[in-house]
C-alpha cells in the first residue's frame, strides 16, 4: 500500500521531467526515426510543459465544482464523448464511462447518506508528457480535499484526494483517474 502511496506523489514528478527542457527543444530530430512529432505543430511542440494557469486547469476545476453542485449536464460537458472514469484503479476493465459514472453519482447523491459534497485546499497544474516517438499529453493534476456531509448527522467527513485528467487535444477531460483516501469515509460509515 504505502508503494502504491509513493508512486501516486512520484507521478507528477515524473511528469514535470519528462518535460524538454528549452536547449532539448531545439535539437535536430532523427529523420530516420518515425515520430509523432513530425506531425505536431509549431505551436504543439513549443508548448511550455509545466503550467499552474491554464484552460485545462479551469475545466477541471470547474468541473470538479458542478460534480459538487450535482450540475450534471455542465459536469458531463467537461468530458469527450468516450470519457471515462477511473476510482482508485488503474485496472482497464474497472473503467466506468463518464454517462454511468454521472448515473452512479446521481443515484449517491438522492439515495445516499451524503446531503453535500465540496472540495477545499485544491492546488492544480498542468504538464505536458513528451515521451519519444509518442504525441505530447496535457495531464491536469489536483490535490485536494474531498469533504462529504452526513445527512443524518451535519458531520463533515474529509477525506485527500488526487485526480489526474488526461486531456484532449479539444481541450476536454479523457481519461479522469480518481485516487481517494476511503478510510475516513469507511470508518465513519462502517459505525452506522
Amino acid at each position: 500500500m504505502r508503494m502504491k502511496i509513493k508512486l501516486l506523489f512520484l507521478l507528477p514528478l515524473f511528469a514535470i521531467a519528462s518535460c524538454a527542457s528549452p536547449e532539448a527543444e531545439n535539437v535536430e530530430i532523427d529523420e530516420s526515426v518515425e515520430s509523432v512529432e513530425e506531425n505536431a505543430t509549431d505551436e504543439e511542440v513549443s508548448e511550455t510543459c509545466h503550467l499552474i494557469d491554464h484552460p485545462d486547469i479551469d475545466l477541471t476545476l470547474k468541473s470538479m465544482d458542478d460534480y459538487a453542485e450535482m450540475n450534471w449536464e455542465a459536469h458531463r460537458a467537461s468530458y469527450t464523448e468516450d470519457g471515462t472514469v477511473h476510482l482508485n484503479t488503474l485496472d482497464p476493465e474497472k473503467l466506468v464511462k463518464i454517462d454511468d459514472s454521472i448515473e452512479n453519482y446521481k443515484a449517491q447523491r438522492e439515495n445516499g447518506v451524503w446531503s453535500e459534497f465540496f472540495w477545499t485546499e485544491r492546488n492544480a497544474d498542468r504538464v505536458i508528457l513528451d515521451y519519444p516517438g509518442l504525441a505530447p499529453e496535457a495531464w491536469v493534476f489536483v490535490w485536494a480535499n474531498w469533504n462529504g456531509v452526513l445527512a443524518e448527522s451535519g458531520d463533515t467527513i474529509t477525506a485527500a484526494v488526487h485526480i489526474a485528467n488526461r486531456m484532449s487535444s479539444e481541450g476536454l477531460i479523457r481519461y479522469h483517474y480518481v485516487n481517494i483516501d476511503r478510510a475516513p469515509i469507511v470508518t465513519v460509515l462502517s459505525k452506522k
